[in-house]
């Protein structure tokens, strides 16, 4: 999955079909919207094309959706990958101008 965000616009432009999520950004957040609750508690992590960790978000059970701050990173590709029971349920890209 990859999506292009645009900062100096707040848009986000989704690139191919997510599996289970949806991201959209706002006010220089991007929100990951999931098609259903998590049954069980997940993470975020966001990490940069070189491998470099750029944040890490702890996704409470039930929840329908996550926000993750876009506003420290620099233009570039991130990865993001959502991980359960260390396990990857989700993962794709996010292109910050």
């Amino acid at each position: 999955v990859v999506y292009r965000i645009n900062k100096s616009t707040n848009s986000v432009e989704q690139v191919t079909e997510p599996v289970r999520a949806k991201i959209s950004v706002r006010n220089d957040f991007v929100n990951i919207e999931f098609k259903e609750a998590a049954k069980e508690g997940c993470e975020l992590i966001v990490t940069a094309s070189d491998g470099r960790m750029c944040g890490k978000t702890s996704i409470a059970a039930g929840s329908e959706n996550v926000k993750f701050d876009t506003r420290a990173l620099a233009s570039g590709i991130y990865n993001f990958t959502i991980i359960q029971k260390g396990k990857t349920i989700e993962s794709g890209k996010i292109v910050v101008r």
